[in-house]
């Protein structure tokens, strides 16, 4: 009937466990346990349904002040904006996640492997404050969050080239001298100086004194 809940499918079936997924904390020890995929979803997840229910728990509020349902609407806009990233980037990082370990295998998937766990970590991080405040993490497992990064980042430099060409951008999209095709950068940075069109040093003096 029209009075009965939508059913969660797809991308919002973990909202099923919404309640679980709230109480969530992390139990990290290391920098290593703090690199597994399974802490990295359960974060995205927690924080997502946080603010999902901080949405709820806001408008329901706002509507016992006597607001109608337009005025409480309005008034949780900015936390549903909010609430709609950190879903999305739950989507991104746990299908991150998931590809990178089950479809591609060799070395080429340890490398992206890392590449999925860092982007989770880099997320996590940015998304910090949400996650200490709903004491997801504890103040101490910070350093360990960003000591990961930091041993992620200096394991994939030596592949850092590789998974940027990957994209396959061409010379003409890129439109830039840095990560030209042939590797040629510091000579093409010359090149575009050279013929740009901002005044040279003479023509900056000319112009200096007329207009001191």
């Amino acid at each position: 009937s029209q009075n009965e809940p939508e059913k969660l499918e797809g991308d919002m079936l973990y909202l099923k466990d919404i309640g679980a997924l709230i109480e969530k904390k992390a139990t990290a020890t290391d920098m290593t346990q703090v690199q597994d995929p399974a802490l990295i979803r359960d974060a995205f997840f927690h924080r997502s349904c946080r603010l999902l229910a901080e949405v709820g728990q806001t408008y329901s509020a706002e509507l016992g002040t006597g607001k109608s349902v337009r005025q409480a609407w309005a008034t949780v806009q900015i936390l549903q904006h909010k609430a709609v990233e950190a879903h999305v980037t739950a989507m991104l990082a746990s299908n991150f996640l998931a590809q990178s370990h089950a479809e591609v295998q060799g070395k080429a998937g340890l490398v992206l492997q890392k590449l999925a766990v860092l982007f989770g970590l880099v997320q996590i991080e940015a998304s910090m404050g949400d996650l200490l405040q709903s004491q997801f993490f504890e103040p101490d497992q910070v350093a360990l969050v960003r000591s990961a990064i930091q041993s992620l980042l200096r394991e994939l430099r030596p592949n850092a080239v590789a998974l940027v060409d990957a994209f396959d951008f061409s010379d003409l999209q890129l439109a830039s001298a840095i990560g030209r095709q042939d590797g040629d950068a510091y000579r093409a940075l010359f090149e575009a100086t050279r013929g740009s069109d901002m005044p040279s040093e003479t023509s900056i003096h000319q112009h200096i004194p007329s207009k001191l």
